[in-house]
């Protein structure tokens, strides 16, 4: 290893080692010539150096440059990764308009391997079209599959036989949903480099008393992630955000689109 390939801690460590051996250098090297008086005192300190940087150096040098310090997985990590991960699943739904414009609506999400999309039912209205978008602005229609307004869900097929969906994520669904864990909303706008995410925690959980119109409440869920998903820390989704403070749980989600079979 050259010089100049250490870090400062090793630079440290060395300028720390060459003291000490030149500390003891100069110990041994006092009492050589007071035990011998005729000896050349360059020779004594040579023999010194030399024996005690070969017996010390390779050790310490060998235990500095090997150690490897873990790094832990934090929540924060975990937080990106899920976002990074489940982000290209939440999209914009839109309005076919009657003048052949269109209006941007709530939030939801894809789930690719159904060909299904999922969002709130709040201001929709089933005997209207509507649409998504891909990244290429391609319009990819929808057909109603369901819309139940007392759990505020709507559920589309997808209608797309190209590759529009291959680059979509699968989503999991959660089966264990606890008071207190960590939680990430996601939204989506217009503009892909300006989507709503939201960060918190669950502030109750499923339980054996639950009902199917049970919601999860989470400070995750507001207005700008509606219709949006709410996911934990493992890329699984929680719930659907079907109102600001107000998730519909994955389990009934479930429900529903096993109706839908």
């Amino acid at each position: 290893m050259q010089l100049e390939d250490l870090n400062h801690s090793q630079l440290v460590l060395l300028a720390i080692l060459a003291s000490f051996i030149t500390s003891i250098a100069t110990g041994i090297l006092t009492v050589s010539l007071l035990v011998n008086p005729d000896q050349n005192p360059s020779q004594v300190i040579n023999r010194v150096v030399e024996r005690t940087v070969e017996k010390i150096v390779p050790q310490l040098v060998v235990q500095t440059v090997t150690k490897e310090v873990p790094v832990p997985n934090t929540d924060g990590e975990k937080i990106v990764k899920t976002i990074n991960f489940s982000s290209p699943a939440v999209v914009k739904l839109y309005l076919n308009s009657v003048d052949g414009t269109s209006l941007a609506l709530n939030s939801g999400l894809i789930l690719a391997d159904q060909k299904l999309f999922l969002t709130s039912s709040s201001g929709l209205k089933d005997n209207l079209s509507y649409f998504l978008k891909t990244d290429a602005d391609k319009k990819i229609t929808l057909t109603w599959a369901l819309i139940d307004k007392d759990k505020s869900i709507a559920i589309f097929r997808i209608n797309d036989d190209s590759n529009n969906l291959a680059k979509i994520p699968v989503i999991t669904f959660s089966k264990s949903n606890t008071t207190g864990q960590t939680v990430v909303g996601l939204g989506a706008s217009e503009s892909a480099d300006n989507n709503p995410l939201s960060v918190g925690i669950l502030l109750n959980s499923e339980n054996a008393s639950s009902t199917p119109n049970t919601l999860l409440r989470t400070n995750s869920a507001n207005s700008d992630t509606l219709g949006g998903p709410v996911l934990n820390t493992a890329n699984q989704l929680v719930g659907l955000v079907v109102k600001p403070g107000f998730v519909l749980p994955a389990s009934s989600l479930l429900n529903l689109i096993d109706s839908l079979k």
